[in-house]
């Protein structure tokens, strides 16, 4: 291998490196992250031993329910 590719895959080692530091983000409370995104409707159920975050809209009479998951 020649110099000049070794220096250029160090760099990017070195950049990926410092990119991977700089992306880095810190943990954050479940309360600050249920006042943001878990607004009413929204509602926390426990299925199995695990709470899942629900969120019930629409119209009660539809006879074909729109479910995602």
């Amino acid at each position: 291998m020649s110099v000049w590719l070794l220096r250029l895959l160090g760099a990017l080692l070195v950049l990926s490196a410092v990119a991977l530091a700089l992306s880095r983000a810190p943990d954050r409370s479940v309360e600050s992250l249920v006042a943001r995104w878990a607004p009413p409707p929204s509602d926390f159920v426990e299925v199995n031993g695990m709470v899942v975050h629900v969120r019930d809209q629409g119209p009660r009479g539809d006879p074909l329910p729109i479910v995602l998951i």
